[in-house]
């Protein structure tokens, strides 16, 4: 495989891979703390909820969470992946993920909190966990 597919191959993998964490964090945050009286397959009943603090702060803890652990595992993913692309994989992943959480963030509404996880700590969790440790 040519370096530069390898590359793609390594974001498009990375991407996949953050978006089946983030599903199973949300899955397992909206079970272990569900929004009574929300139907969550109605998006303004979650707009509402979202707005007035019905959603439970478990669940929204765990989509942070899930956030960032995909952050992690997906620059892993990608620095794996793509070995001789250097950090550009890893790089190309942390920017497109956080473009994913903000425009999570711009969906709906969201506390501040939220913002800060989403735009400042999954990039900075995605910098940090794709260093090239053999590089040091």
């Amino acid at each position: 495989m040519s370096p530069m597919v390898r590359r793609v191959v390594a974001v498009i993998t990375a991407l996949v891979a953050a978006s089946a964490v983030v599903m199973v964090f949300e899955f397992l945050g909206s079970r272990l703390f569900p929004a009574t009286g929300v139907d969550t397959t109605d998006r303004t009943q979650i707009e509402n909820a979202m707005r007035t603090g019905l959603i439970p702060m478990g669940a929204m803890l765990m989509v942070a969470a899930g956030w960032v652990v995909a952050a992690v595992v997906g620059a892993t993913a990608a620095l794996r992946i793509g070995r001789e692309g250097g950090r550009w994989p890893t790089m190309i992943f942390a920017a497109l993920f956080t473009l994913v959480c903000a425009m999570n963030l711009l969906a709906f509404p969201h506390p501040a909190w939220m913002w800060f996880v989403g735009i400042v700590v999954v990039p900075a969790a995605a910098v940090l966990a794709g260093r090239d440790r053999s590089a040091s």
